[in-house]
């Protein structure tokens, strides 16, 4: 019997397309409005704006302090040149990224020096976190600490979980999938959902951690029955009972000697037992049953199969007598028996 190979698909998740963490929150306080524009979950990517509304360039923009807790920056960029990162700013325990404009553009409304009001900055995370405190400085001295980007706030909160990774390996015929959140906001679990054929159907649940802000990693073994073949999702579901499905895997048959035909299971059988054939290449393949004269008692598949699936063939021996039947894959590089017995 040639060996089969498994090949794992990863799921290709759109991080750079993945859903903002965050709606658009806003904050202000007197004539300094603070925006976060959006969140980009998978790559931690953070877009915010702030608005000086003051005239007089006395009341410019000088600094603009962004303060994080438990996570790095790993990049930042912004139209304004200089660039600092410092400590204790609002909390110790915090980092800051801090945007001075001390030889930038003046920051505020009016004419001349003060045409501009509105900066944008970005910066780039090594994971989400679930509270922003955004601290400006005018050049008068006024200090103003915008306080309330957090996951509490209304309009700001989380999407219930934040997928950040999920893929399979196989060993020895046991699939390893694994996933990754970016964060996680009331969440029950994950139930895990397979399909070698037809629908998916659940074979597990794991249990989240609840809220989190930070990455966690899952894990979750699966032993197929016969080769190691088919397709897997995640249905992340909510404390509220709402639920999304992750993007599917697949692990996909890869076959050393033109074709794999499983024992027929169960066998003996009454009245119906089922097989699967994977093929190694793409093309034409009939299967029938046959019993002990010769004669063709049925079809069980008569199609084109492509590399890398698995074809489920269930053969029904209802309206036939007990015994010993044959099925027979045919395919263009290949023809396969297999015997099986029938006991009503």
């Amino acid at each position: 019997m040639p060996k089969l190979k498994t090949l794992i698909i990863t799921a290709a998740l759109a991080l750079s397309a993945a859903p903002s963490l965050y709606a658009q929150c806003t904050s202000q306080q007197g004539f300094i409005t603070v925006t976060l524009q959006s969140v980009d979950s998978g790559l931690f990517q953070y877009q915010w704006t702030v608005i000086n509304d003051e005239n007089g360039n006395g009341n410019r923009l000088v600094d603009v302090y962004f303060e994080i807790d438990t996570a790095d920056t790993s990049s930042t960029s912004t139209v304004v040149a200089s660039w600092t990162k410092t400590k204790d700013v609002v909390d110790a325990a915090w980092n800051s990224l801090h945007f001075t404009h001390a030889s930038g553009p003046a920051i505020c409304s009016g004419g001349g020096q003060c045409a501009q009001n509105t900066e944008t900055y970005n910066y780039t995370l090594n994971q989400l976190v679930s509270s922003v405190r955004v601290r400006t400085v005018q050049a008068n001295g006024q200090t103003l600490d915008f306080t309330s980007f957090s996951s509490s706030q209304p309009g700001c909160e989380f999407l219930p979980i934040e997928l950040a990774s999920f893929d399979a390996t196989v060993d020895g015929g046991v699939v390893k999938l694994e996933w990754v959140t970016a964060s996680e906001e009331n969440s029950a679990g994950f139930e895990v959902e397979y399909r070698r054929s037809g629908h998916f159907e659940s074979i597990g649940f794991v249990s989240a951690a609840g809220s989190s802000d930070y990455l966690r990693e899952y894990s979750f073994l699966h032993a197929p029955t016969g080769p190691a073949i088919g397709a897997y999702r995640l249905k992340m579901v909510d404390l509220d009972g709402t639920f999304e499905y992750s993007p599917i895997i697949e692990v996909a048959a890869q076959i050393d000697s033109g074709y794999f035909l499983s024992q027929a299971y169960p066998n003996p059988f009454n009245p119906t037992t089922q097989l699967e054939l994977a093929v190694e290449r793409d093309q034409d393949v009939r299967v029938d049953v046959f019993d002990v004269t010769g004669r063709s008692v049925s079809t069980l598949f008569d199609g084109f199969m492509t590399t890398g699936g698995v074809q489920a063939l269930a053969f029904d021996g209802s309206g036939l007598p007990s015994g010993i039947y044959v099925v027979r894959a045919a395919g263009e590089t290949f023809v396969s028996n297999r015997t099986v017995t029938m006991l009503k």
